[in-house]
C-alpha cells in the first residue's frame, strides 16, 4: 500500500469563462484528492498575475469565517492545485517545503505555472540542458524540471503546442500536467504512454471546463465526466468547447 501512495500525486485544474472566483472549485477537486498526497498542498491562481499558497501537509478545512480572505489571497477565474507525495527529492521538512506545488518559472516576460504528477527518468540529462539556456536552478523535485523545461519551449517557439511537444519527445518519465500560461490559458497533458491518470470534465452549462487525477475531483464540484486525457494529448479549454491536439502519437499500444 506504501508504495502505491508514493506513487500518487493530485493535480487539479479548472477555468471559469463568465468570470467567477475559481478557487473554491480548485479547493474542493483537491480535498477531494486528499488521499493522493499528505506532505504538501497549494493552490495557484491567476488574474493576470499569478497568486499562491503552498503549505506542508493535507488540503485544510477552511471554515465559512475564512473564506473571504481565502478568496481575497487567491483571486482570478483560472486555478491549479497539487496535493504531493514525494517521488523525487528529499523527505526532509526543508525539502519538502522547497518541492511545494504548483511550480512557477520565469524568463523576462514568458512566464508559467504547473501542477505535476510523475516521475522523470533523464533529470539529470534535462538540468543541464536547461540551465544551458536559462541558467542554474535550485532543484527540489522533478516538476521544476517539468516547467523550467516547459518555460525552454515557450522562450523558443512562443508557442504553447510546441513547448508539450519538446515535452513529450524529450523528457523521459511517466507525467500528468496542468498548468496555466503567463496569458492565464489553462492546459493539460500527459506522456506518450499514459502512465498517470488525468481526466477533464466540464459543468452543465459549458462555463466552467477543469483537469483532475481522479474522477472525484469532478464529481465534487457537480461537473460532468468528458474523458480520460489521452496519452500524448494537449488539452485546452476554451469557451466553444475543448481543444484537443496530438502532440505525440500515442505509445501505450
Amino acid at each position: 500500500m506504501t508504495d502505491y501512495l508514493r506513487e500518487a500525486c493530485g493535480v487539479f485544474g479548472a477555468v471559469d469563462f463568465r468570470g467567477r472566483s475559481i478557487f473554491s472549485q480548485v479547493y474542493w477537486g483537491l480535498r477531494a484528492q486528499n488521499h493522493r498526497g499528505h506532505q504538501s498542498h497549494g493552490f495557484t491562481t491567476f488574474d493576470g498575475k499569478f497568486n499562491t499558497h503552498r503549505s506542508l501537509d493535507l488540503v485544510p478545512e477552511i471554515t465559512q469565517e475564512d473564506i473571504q480572505d481565502w478568496l481575497k489571497r487567491l483571486p482570478g477565474q483560472v486555478g491549479i492545485g497539487n496535493v504531493r507525495y514525494t517521488t523525487s527529492g528529499g523527505t526532509d521538512e526543508e525539502s519538502l517545503t522547497t518541492g511545494m506545488q504548483p511550480t512557477l518559472a520565469e524568463a523576462g516576460r514568458t512566464s508559467v505555472a504547473v501542477s505535476f504528477n510523475g516521475n522523470v527518468v533523464n533529470s539529470l540529462q534535462l538540468r543541464k540542458e536547461v540551465e544551458k539556456k536559462l541558467g542554474k536552478f535550485p532543484y527540489a523535485c522533478d516538476a521544476e524540471l517539468i516547467c523550467k523545461k516547459l518555460l525552454m519551449g515557450l522562450v523558443e517557439h512562443d508557442d504553447l503546442f510546441s513547448a508539450v511537444k519538446d515535452c513529450m519527445n524529450e523528457v523521459d518519465g511517466a507525467f500528468s500536467v496542468t498548468g496555466i500560461t503567463k496569458d492565464g490559458e489553462l492546459f493539460a497533458f500527459r506522456d506518450p504512454f499514459g502512465i498517470r491518470p488525468l481526466c477533464c470534465g466540464h459543468g452543465r452549462d459549458h462555463s466552467v471546463y477543469a483537469f483532475s487525477s481522479e474522477s472525484v475531483g469532478l464529481d465534487i464540484n457537480n461537473l460532468k465526466y468528458d474523458s480520460e486525457i489521452k496519452p500524448g494529448e494537449l488539452v485546452l479549454p476554451t469557451k466553444d468547447g475543448l481543444l484537443r491536439e496530438q502532440a505525440v502519437p500515442c505509445k501505450n499500444k
